[in-house]
């Protein structure tokens, strides 16, 4: 994996930008656990696809996996207003605001990502940082 990921910064690096080459670039880091080289991938694609929120949410994901839960959430949150789906990024924080034992903003957040068609479990009782639910309600 370390020798394929830099193989991917050659290729941004050589002015190849796809978001596509950062998305893998950013799983790959996320893989061998240098969260901090995932978050730097992650948001270079951001800057490219600023209204994207799956890459936000990914982004707040990456910063709670290197205990930065409180900055996932502050960066969420500022960008919640600025994606076109908006769901994503709500249904990330209420998993976030779960994991630090807020329920309530859990709850709120968990409420506005159904309304965008992102259902997560109403009742919180399962671990909402696992984020195993699809964008379809499940039935």
């Amino acid at each position: 994996l370390e020798a394929l990921s830099g193989l991917y910064e050659q290729a941004i690096n050589g002015g190849n930008h796809e978001t596509v080459t950062m998305k893998e670039l950013t799983d790959m880091y996320s893989a061998l656990g240098d969260y901090a080289r995932a978050a730097e991938a992650c948001s270079r694609r951001a800057a490219y696809d600023p209204r994207k929120g799956a890459v936000w949410a990914r982004m707040g994901e990456i910063y709670a996996s290197n205990g930065r839960a409180d900055s996932a959430i502050s960066l969420l949150e500022g960008a919640v207003g600025k994606v076109d789906d908006q769901g994503l990024v709500f249904r990330r924080l209420a998993s976030l605001y779960y994991s630090l034992g807020d329920t309530t903003a859990a709850r709120d957040n968990a409420v506005l990502a159904a309304k965008f068609g992102f259902p997560v479990d109403s009742t919180l009782k399962e671990d909402l940082s696992r984020d195993t639910l699809s964008p379809v309600d499940k039935r």
